[in-house]
C-alpha cells in the first residue's frame, strides 16, 4: 500500500522494513493521486505501521491505508487511555479503537523525514528507537536518491 501512495525507492523501502511495525513515523513524498484533504497543501505524508495486532488486522481487512490523526492536540499531553482523549478532538473522530486494557507508554513515536538528501529526525521518541535510527543511518551511510 505504501508504494501506491508515496514515492519510495529501494533504499527507503529497506529503511521502512527495518523499523516497521513500530513507533517510527516516516514523512515521505506523496504521489499526486493522494487527495489534498488527506495531506493538506503539503507534498508529503506522515506514515506509520504500528506494532498493534488490532490495528494491523483492521488495515488488512479494510485493504487500504487508514487516515488518522494523533490522539492529542499538538503541544497537549498525550493520552495513555482512550478516555483521556480531549473531548473536543474526540468529537471530530469517526472511530476510536477502545483498548483501555493496554496502557500506552506516553512517549510519542519518533518522526523521521525522508524527503531530503539525508534523513532528519523531526521528533525524538523512545531512546532505544532513536539510537537504532542513528546506528542505521551511520552503518549504511544512508542516502536518498
Amino acid at each position: 500500500m505504501i508504494k501506491d501512495i508515496t514515492m519510495i525507492d529501494k533504499s527507503i523501502y529497506k529503511m521502512l522494513k527495518a523499523f516497521w511495525p513500530g513507533k517510527v513515523t516516516f514523512i515521505l513524498n506523496k504521489k499526486k493521486k493522494v487527495l489534498k484533504n488527506v495531506s493538506g497543501s503539503t507534498n508529503t505524508l506522515a506514515v506509520r505501521i504500528p506494532d498493534c495486532k488490532l490495528t494491523l488486522e483492521l488495515i488488512k481487512k479494510a485493504k487500504c491505508p487508514i487516515v488518522s490523526t494523533s490522539a492529542n492536540i499538538e503541544g497537549e499531553k498525550e493520552p495513555l487511555r482512550s478516555y483521556e482523549i480531549d473531548p473536543n478532538l474526540a468529537k471530530e473522530i469517526d472511530i476510536i479503537l477502545n483498548r483501555d486494557d493496554i496502557k500506552l507508554s506516553g512517549v510519542p513515536s519518533t518522526i523521521v523525514s525522508l524527503t531530503d538528501a539525508m534523513p532528519r529526525i523531526i521528533r525524538y521518541g523512545e531512546d532505544k528507537i532513536v539510537r537504532k535510527l542513528i546506528k542505521y543511518m551511520i552503518k549504511f551511510s544512508y542516502r536518498i536518491k
